[in-house]
């Protein structure tokens, strides 16, 4: 119930029983490798001294001059392995919780990047649509779950 008007606000799941595929599979590899190009040629724009350290440490290569940051894309590939299958949107009001499980859609103008910048024209950009790519930890590969599992201390 909100504390301010009284009423319950409640949020409603996009839900049908098909499902759309925009992209093929091999399609979908595609987009996956040319992104692993962009990140580890281009890179991103991190406008945090601190992160780019801890970026540094992590593996990542940075320009300390341009505030830039490249990802070589094994470092890609092990975070993306990390990435859990289905996870929890936690709202202040438990009932906007939202879990991100690929079972619904979820529709929200929040969660963009505050610096994005159209790189053509360098004018600042609006980013709407954000994609995850998750993968079921036992449908890794042994190389990926070992270092699942020793980054996470476990075995999940």
């Amino acid at each position: 119930m909100s504390a301010t008007t009284g009423e319950t606000r409640s949020v409603r799941a996009l839900r049908h029983p098909w499902t759309v595929e925009v992209l093929t599979e091999d399609q979908l590899e595609r987009v996956h490798a040319a992104t692993l190009r962009v990140l580890e040629r281009v890179g991103l724009q991190v406008r945090s001294e601190r992160i780019l350290r801890e970026l540094a440490v992590a593996g990542a290569e940075v320009d300390e001059a341009t505030m830039r940051a490249r990802f070589p894309s094994a470092m890609v590939d092990e975070c993306m392995a990390l990435v859990p299958p289905s996870f929890l949107m936690a709202a202040r009001d438990p009932a906007l919780d939202l879990p991100i499980d690929g079972s619904a859609g979820w529709l929200s103008g929040d969660g963009t990047s505050a610096f994005l910048v159209d790189t053509e024209t360098g004018r600042p950009g609006c980013a709407l649509v954000r994609a995850f790519r998750t993968q079921p930890f036992g449908s890794l590969d042994v190389p990926r779950r070992e270092f699942a599992a020793r980054i996470l201390g476990r075995t999940p």
